[in-house]
């Protein structure tokens, strides 16, 4: 569960977790804050370690009283050659709040349907950061041009 005001841009290069593909969006990233009144903040590594990348960070400074969610999660629901069908369910209080489903493109790493459309903007980048980390550890074999 990354939490959802996480604006991830890169992949981590500071080694702060033990187990880097086990964490929520797949690897550690680096990125920004999106949450009202710390839009393009950056965490400082201590907070990417223990807030941005595992979400519930009641404790995070910059966390709105009221949170929309407190985290979301991803998972592959289906694996084909050329796409994934990736789900998503946002949380708060531990409990499901809203969920659904993005089609994305294992060639661009971007979404490909409809269902993109209900993705607010936050969660398509934590979204895209996730399917490139499943596609990094699960690459796709590309047939040679001719």
């Amino acid at each position: 569960m990354a939490c959802p005001y996480f604006s991830p841009e890169e992949r981590c290069a500071a080694e702060l977790w033990p187990h880097r593909a086990r964490l929520p969006l797949g690897d550690g990233a680096c990125g920004t804050c999106s949450a009202p009144g710390h839009e393009g903040e950056r965490p400082t590594e201590d907070q990417l370690a223990s807030h941005c990348n595992l979400g519930y960070a009641r404790a995070c400074p910059r966390r709105p009283a009221a949170p929309i969610a407190d985290a979301v999660r991803f998972a592959v629901k289906k694996d084909s050659a050329d796409t994934l069908l990736v789900s998503y369910v946002l949380e708060r209080e531990h409990l499901p709040l809203s969920f659904g489903e993005v089609t994305f493109s294992c060639a661009t790493a971007e979404a490909t349907d409809e269902g993109r459309a209900s993705l607010d903007d936050g969660i398509k980048r934590l979204a895209k950061f996730y399917v490139r980390s499943y596609l990094h550890r699960f690459p796709r074999q590309l047939a040679a041009a001719h």
